[in-house]
């Protein structure tokens, strides 16, 4: 029986234990990673949430160091404005850099809606995530 086919958790800690309960699947970390936490996230093979070119620069250097390949998911900021890219450009930018980086993996773009209950707030949300053009 399937039961999911990858996960999604908070903090890199939560992912970690759940790799030493033996997941195997993917396992994305939504909140950014702390430079500090960065080893043991990418030695236990966690997905990586980006929300700023820095992070990434960040996350390229750890991989190097550990001559690993890491998964990363770009969050965009479509009106929640806590956390993500603001505007296409820098995203753009970022995603860039990650394609030139041998050891970054795209594996997802996402975004958050602050408002859910509010159909206007949703649309407005859901059109800036799809009439970008990302690249």
């Amino acid at each position: 029986m399937k039961i999911a086919d990858c996960f999604a958790v908070a903090l890199p800690e939560e992912g970690v234990k759940l790799r030493l309960s033996g997941i195997d699947k993917d396992i994305l970390v939504l909140s950014p990673c702390f430079e500090s936490d960065l080893e043991v996230a990418i030695f236990y093979n966690l997905t990586l949430t980006v929300q700023r070119l820095k992070d990434l620069k960040i996350i390229v250097k750890e991989a190097q160091r550990q001559k690993a390949k890491v998964k990363v998911h770009f969050k965009y900021n479509t009106g929640m404005n806590r956390l993500g890219f603001d505007d296409l450009f820098s995203l753009n930018k970022a995603l860039s850099y990650a394609r030139r980086s041998k050891c970054i993996i795209i594996d997802g773009l996402y975004s958050h809606y602050a408002n859910p209950q509010d159909k206007s707030s949703v649309k407005t949300a859901t059109d800036k995530f799809l009439l970008a053009n990302f690249p």
